[in-house]
Parts: C-alpha cells; structure tokens; sequence
C-alpha cells in the first residue's frame, strides 16, 4: 500500500484509553501511531464513519488530550476495530504535549532505526 500522508507517523504502540462523548466509561485502546494531526487507535468499540467526536485520550498518566476528530477510516482486524482518525481542532499546547510524550517515549528507538537503515 502506497502512502499518502504528507507527514509520517511515529510508531508508539501504547495503551491507552479513550472517552467517547454519549458513553460513561472509557474505553481501553491501543494507539498504533501518532502525529500532529492524527492518530491510529485500535480498540473493541464501533465509531460512526459519519461523527465527529471530541474525544479524551490519556496515554498513562504522561499525556492527555482533548481533541476533536474525524474518522478518515476504519477496518475490523480480528475482533478489533481500526480507526484512522484526523484531528479537525487540536491546540497548540497537545501539539506540544504530543511532542514531549514522543521525546521522552521513543525518541531513542528513532535513532536507532535510523541508524540500523543507514548501515
């Protein structure tokens, strides 16, 4: 599959949960990647192709986001649903709270990718 976005997306595979407007508990999820203006998340819960959500998203206790989405896309994989999901209102502050959360998470496992591909 050819790719198509115009920036990439860092690999995090993390847990994390998500807070979906109209449900009273989050739910527990797994966000593939991420950048500044979107996400993969993989979980059990169904989202409408045709919402736009604004939905909290807390990566432990080092990152929290409040942000509007909209689905780009989405695939059932085994009993998971994937979600490509664009941000359509992000502030600045997530940004760089996004930023920060990859710096310290899985910015050295970048080096080495990089590194690994140059030699």
């Amino acid at each position: 599959m050819q790719e198509r976005r115009y920036s990439g997306r860092w690999q995090i595979d993390s847990q994390a949960s998500v807070k979906i407007p109209g449900h009273a508990h989050p739910f527990y999820c797994t966000i593939d990647d991420i950048n500044f203006k979107g996400l993969r998340i993989r979980f059990s819960q169904y989202i409408d192709m045709d919402n736009v959500l604004t939905l909290g998203i807390a990566l432990g206790s080092e990152l929290s986001l409040n942000i509007e989405t909209a689905v780009a896309w989405n695939k059932a994989v085994g009993p998971d649903n994937v979600y490509g999901l664009v941000f359509t209102k992000i502030k600045d502050s997530d940004k760089e709270n996004i930023y920060k959360f990859i710096q310290r998470n899985i910015a050295e496992k970048i080096r080495q990718q990089v590194y690994r591909d140059i030699i």
